[in-house]
């Protein structure tokens, strides 16, 4: 009786403990789904804007964009919660890299079409879809991304040198390596975060944070630490349609331009964010005014 006691608890016990590692598994699978989401949404999103460099844009959208919201956004779902955020966080991430990416190869339309570009914008979707599938990967596996030379990142890196310099005679010829650079850094380094050891540890976390009252969900703001808080306080929440006198914290922005301020910063990077322009003032453009309006360190807004 007591033999089969020991027998019952060990079995018992042994059920929690595989009960427990599956659940942590799924986690990490659940994180890993989200990524992979994303990067196929930036991959669809960026061959929207290669369609649009032969086709032109009447041709082209908003079918197209709102084709690859759809499909990202069931996909991004279908996993469950997580811990990761809701999928319209993401998603303003993914389409300010379309936005980014579009800006810096701009050529092509339905007049004169760009094979040349069209075909760099598609290489630029791929390698962001890549080297996201390499972080999705490692958060599914609990393991640090594969950075090594010749590893998961470095292959999707060369597979984009190769496709984008297949071709030329459009914008990129010659400056590849500050493309790429602007890739990683508009559609991958801000949708991951890793630890010192690679390992993923959240996602999409360049937004602007939020805490929770009793009653509603509203954005932290604070007085940015690049100026006198009474001198650009509304810089975090209105933007180009409020700010126009916060400077950086060196005395000049990211042009080199004395007096620069804030907005006009991240306006230079994302034309997305300018009211002026017709843009809206989103969580993202307030998530680069620390990037873009005070490189020398400082943080504007929470």
């Amino acid at each position: 009786m007591k033999r089969f006691a020991a027998a019952a608890a060990l079995c018992v016990l042994a059920t929690i403990t595989l009960g427990a590692s599956t659940a942590s598994a799924a986690a990490d699978r659940c994180t890993g789904t989200k990524i992979k989401a994303i990067g196929k949404k930036e991959s669809r999103l960026l061959s929207c804007s290669a369609k649009e460099a032969t086709r032109g844009v009447a041709a082209v959208e908003p079918a197209c964009d709102n084709k690859a919201t759809s499909k990202f956004q069931t996909a991004y779902d279908k996993p469950g919660a997580c811990t990761d955020p809701p999928s319209t966080v993401c998603e303003a991430i993914a389409d300010d890299c379309q936005t980014k990416v579009r800006m810096a190869l701009p050529d092509g339309d339905g007049t004169t079409p760009s094979v040349c570009e069209s075909k760099r914008l598609k290489a630029a979707g791929k390698k962001a879809s890549r080297k996201l599938k390499c972080y999705a990967k490692a958060a599914a596996k609990g393991l640090p991304v594969d950075s090594a030379p010749g590893g998961c990142l470095d292959k999707a890196s060369m597979k984009f040198m190769a496709a984008f310099n297949a071709l030329t005679g459009c914008t990129g010829d010659g400056n590849e390596a500050n493309i790429e650079m602007l890739i990683d850094t508009e559609c991958v380094n801000q949708l991951v975060t890793v630890d010192g050891m690679g390992h993923v540890i959240g996602i999409c976390a360049a937004v602007a944070s939020t805490t929770t009252t009793s009653t509603s969900t509203t954005t932290t703001t604070t007085g940015p630490a690049c100026g006198p808080p009474s001198a650009c306080h509304d810089v975090c929440t209105a933007g180009a349609a409020e700010c126009t006198s916060c400077t950086t914290a060196d005395g000049a922005g990211t042009s080199g331009t004395p007096g620069e301020t804030c907005v006009q910063a991240v306006c230079a990077q994302d034309s997305s964010c300018c009211g002026f322009a017709g843009g809206t003032w989103t969580p993202l453009c307030v998530s680069e005014v620390n990037s873009d309006c005070c490189p020398s360190g400082g943080t504007c807004c929470p």
